[in-house]
């Protein structure tokens, strides 16, 4: 393990999946989907989100349901969700 990643293997400022997935969709702004990265698949349709941005409403929702808790995937395209500001990890 190095120094920059934690015990679970998050990068060090993330508490849990559901932090990355915040700092990717609003630090990054780039769309999130839960994925099972161990197995490199998601059951997420995810070529919807290449040109229209997840509603807010869904990322809360997939955080409130622990679908990040097996990992994330970064969709590719625009970036949607940064409004120009960045937050700080916590």
């Amino acid at each position: 393990m190095s120094s920059t990643t934690t015990s679970a293997g998050l990068p060090n400022g993330f508490k849990d999946m559901n932090d990355a997935a915040d700092f990717w969709r609003y630090n990054i702004g780039a769309n999130v989907i839960p994925a099972d990265t161990r197995n490199k698949t998601t059951s997420i349709r995810w070529t919807e989100y290449q040109t229209n941005p997840i509603p807010e409403e869904q990322h809360n929702k997939w955080k409130h349901d622990s679908a990040f808790n097996d990992g994330i995937a970064i969709v590719m395209g625009k970036i949607w969700h940064n409004p120009g500001e960045v937050r700080p990890i916590h």
